[in-house]
């Protein structure tokens, strides 16, 4: 086999093609699961919790990014750009849903942050009180 393929060099590339593609492929996925993570800071922080839902630490990553006293609006701009949806419940409560799955590459190498659900609670004059996060399965 080492003779073949010292005589013939085409043998090695296409023994060697194969492991350079699945390696290129894996370095693409993994790039871009980089940029999605870095354009979605919020979800990457909720995603480095750990299994199971610690409500006061997903509630102080949250408030990190929508501190007490944020308006009704800019509350709801902050979280359609980490891609909820928002949808306003009651006067005071506006509910945010991610349910869709970010596909990072063609057949595998999905990120899927998982569905969830975060409500914001705000008084009367706007402002945020309250925000809580539930992992939907």
């Amino acid at each position: 086999m080492l003779r073949m393929i010292r005589r013939r060099p085409i043998f090695l590339a296409l023994w060697l093609l194969p492991i350079a593609l699945i390696a290129a492929y894996w370095v693409a996925g993994s790039m871009r699961r980089y940029a999605f993570y870095e354009k979605h800071k919020l979800l990457k922080e909720l995603d480095e919790v750990e299994r199971g839902i610690d409500p006061l630490r997903t509630t102080s990553i949250i408030l990190k990014r929508i501190p007490f006293g944020t308006t009704r609006p800019d509350a709801i701009h902050v979280m359609s750009l980490e891609g909820f949806d928002c949808i306003p419940f009651k006067r005071t409560i506006v509910d945010c849903f991610l349910q869709s799955t970010e596909w990072l590459a063609p057949f595998s190498f999905q990120i899927s942050t998982g569905r969830r659900w975060i409500r914001l609670d705000f008084d009367d004059g706007g402002k945020l009180v309250d925000a809580r996060e539930l992992l939907l399965k």
